[in-house]
C-alpha cells in the first residue's frame, strides 16, 4: 500500500489499483473486495493503530507450551504491536480492513475508537 501510495507523482491512486486487481485477475477473494472498499472510502481519520485484541497472544501462548511454530500468527501480532508506536498508511488500512472484516475496533486520529 505504501508503494502505491508513493506513487502520487505518477498519477497512481492505490484504490484503482486494488480495485483492478478484482478484475480479470487471478487475484480474487472477500479480504481483497474489503479492501477496495476501504481504499474507495478512504483511511483518513484513522489512527495507524491496529488493536490487539488477545487472540493471537493467546494461540502464540499455547503453541510455545505445545512446543509448535506460528510463525503466520506470530507475525501479526508482532505487527500489532509495532504499529502502537508507528506511523503509516499501511497500518491505517490494516486497522481499517480489520474494522471491515471482523468488526474490530478503530482507533481515530486524536482520539479513542
Amino acid at each position: 500500500m505504501e508503494l502505491l501510495a508513493a506513487g502520487k507523482e505518477l498519477g497512481i491512486d492505490p484504490a484503482k489499483v486494488v480495485s483492478s486487481w478484482r478484475q480479470g485477475t487471478i487475484v480474487r477473494g472477500f479480504l481483497l473486495d474489503l479492501l477496495a472498499e476501504v481504499l474507495r472510502e478512504g483511511v483518513e481519520g484513522i489512527a495507524p493503530v491496529v488493536a490487539e485484541t488477545g487472540e493471537a497472544r493467546w494461540a502464540l501462548m499455547e503453541a510455545l507450551e505445545r512446543r509448535m511454530s506460528l510463525p503466520a500468527i506470530a507475525q501479526a501480532l508482532f505487527a500489532r504491536l509495532e504499529s502502537q508506536d508507528r506511523e503509516g498508511l499501511r497500518y491505517r488500512v490494516l486497522a481499517a480492513l480489520r474494522h471491515a472484516f471482523g468488526g474490530h475496533g478503530v482507533v481515530r486520529e486524536g482520539g479513542e475508537g
